[in-house]
Parts: C-alpha cells; structure tokens; sequence
C-alpha cells in the first residue's frame, strides 16, 4: 500500500524488478509506503496481467474509489481486449513495458494523477530542454508549422519513416484542435467548421514541441476540452476491425485518433471538460522503419482541472 496526502495507491504486480521500480518511483513522487493489504477505496491501482485476469473486471472496478485511476501494466494496445477494457470508467493507462519501464514516465503519471496539474508538454522534457510555441489561426500557420517541426526534427536526425509519422500526427492534432472541436461544441460539421475558419480565424489553438536528443514531445490544445476517452478508444477499436474505418458526424476526431495512437511511441490526453484539450505525443528519434511501433507503446488519458 502506498499513501501520500490522502492518496490510496496500490500496486499489485508479480515481477520483484517491476515492484522495486514502482517503489523508486513512488518514493520519488513524496508517497509514503506501507505493506497491507488494501483491496476498496483506491485512487490509484498499478496491475499486471496476471493480476488483472485473476481479478477479473467487475472485482477491479469495486476495488476503486469514485474517480480513481487504473495504470495496466504489460499489456499491449494492439490486445483487442485491451483495447475494448480501456473503454470502462477508471481504467485510464496502459504501459506496455512491465520488465524495465521509464521510472520518469511513472513518476510523471503518478505526480499527474496526485497533483491534479496535468499539463505541459514539459513534464516529458528534461529540464533546460526548449520548447517551441506556435499559436495556430489558420490553415498557413497549419502548414507552417507542420513544415517547421519536420524539419527540426530532420536536424535531429529522424528517419524517413519517422519524420513520415510526424508530419501525419501533427497534421491530424491541428485538424482535431482546429475544426474538429469547435464543430462538436457548435453543433457543426467538421466541413462547417472549415468554412468558419476560412472565412475568419481560429481561436486559442497551439502547438507546443520540444526534444530531448533521443524524443520529440510535441503537443496540440484547443479551448474547447471536447475530446472525451471513449472517443479516443472507441474509434481505435472499430478502425482495428474494419478497413475503411468510418468517420461519424458530429463526434469530431474519430479516424484521425487512430491514425495517432497507430504512429506515436506515446500518447497522453489531457482534458479538463468543457475547458481545454492538450493531447501530447511522443516519437522515438532513432527508430528506423524496421522498429518503429504499430500501436502507441504507453497511453495516459488525464481528466481534471488545470491547476491554477
């Protein structure tokens, strides 16, 4: 059992390496451990496969305090089961790597969900490490930007492949923050929408990029805070089933969510409701084509508010 101002978080994982890592994080994060047995109220649960098959859905979702937050660990978005379980309340993360996964990741996640400060592109940068800003009003700041994080991320040393996959998520991000989310909180087509924008300007939307050598971190947000996880989930499993994938009116960002969870090494939304939407996605540098992911290989979904 781990607590930390209030904060219930349990792990339940198999592997001793895995158990040590998380310890070291939590630690880090300013939790305080204890070892009990805790099994109802939790805020926050890490679980392996195996304890997850053995616990099985409906005991995991009473085990849960009302908004806690289940981080998988192990398991692979490419797992329709995965795909379809990501869907229930509460169970907001998945980390494939369980052997050695990135301490920084856990600390960041765990500090997220304990602090309620969820964005910023910089929680995944180092310190000292720059970050761009561009404030996006149209379709050639779009395609502005889009150029310009391209071809950083060429000095950088990116591979064909990679910088393909880059130029695609960036393009589907402003799309999203640009017309899909103002259409769904205007009650508009996205092809509507499209219209608004061209005949005048679109409001609060930004792209944010950094890098740390190896990782490109990059985000997109809107003011609008539309974008809902079942969205996101949703969309990926049924585009998983089907070929031609549809793109449903008036739900905004379907197909192009799984064209970015299909491209980026990680994703993580932020939403307060209503509010804001900042989705941060993270490329692995030096994959070739040969290596590079089919499916995100992590994937975080905040909901709360900004911190003030």
């Amino acid at each position: 059992m781990v607590a930390s101002e209030g904060i219930r978080a349990v792990c339940r994982v198999q592997c001793s390496r895995l158990r040590r890592s998380l310890e070291r994080t939590l630690r880090a994060g300013g939790y305080d451990l204890d070892r009990a047995e805790i099994d109802s109220d939790i805020d926050v649960l890490f679980i392996d496969q195996d304890s997850r098959k053995k616990l099985g859905e409906e005991e995991l979702a009473t085990m849960m305090a009302p908004g806690g937050s289940v981080i998988i660990l192990g398991e692979s978005l490419e797992d329709d089961e995965i795909a379809k379980l990501l869907q229930r309340d509460g169970l907001n993360h998945l980390i494939s790597e369980h052997q050695a996964p990135d301490e920084a990741e856990l600390l960041v996640t765990t500090v997220k969900l304990a602090s309620g400060d969820i964005f910023g592109v910089e929680k995944y940068l180092p310190w000292g490490a720059k970050v761009h800003e561009r404030e996006i009003t149209g379709y050639q700041d779009k395609s502005q930007t889009i150029s310009e994080v391209v071809a950083n991320a060429k000095k950088l040393g990116a591979r064909m492949a990679v910088l393909a996959r880059i130029e695609q998520v960036v393009d589907e991000l402003l799309m999203n923050a640009m017309y899909d989310a103002p259409a769904t909180r205007h009650g508009r087509t996205t092809a509507e929408q499209m219209q608004s924008v061209r005949d005048g300007k679109c409001d609060d939307v930004h792209l944010r990029y950094g890098c740390d050598g190896r990782y490109l971190v990059l985000s997109a947000s809107d003011g609008f805070g539309e974008l809902r996880k079942n969205d996101i989930f949703e969309h990926f499993e049924r585009a998983r089933r089907e070929r031609t994938p549809r793109q449903e009116a008036g739900r905004g960002a379907g197909l192009g969510l799984h064209i970015v969870l299909s491209s980026v090494t990680r994703f993580i939304a932020n939403i307060d409701p209503g509010v804001k939407t900042e989705v941060v996605c993270v490329f692995d540098l030096m994959q070739s084509g040969r290596t590079v992911e089919s499916c995100a290989k992590s994937v975080h979904v905040f909901e709360g508010k900004r911190a003030a």
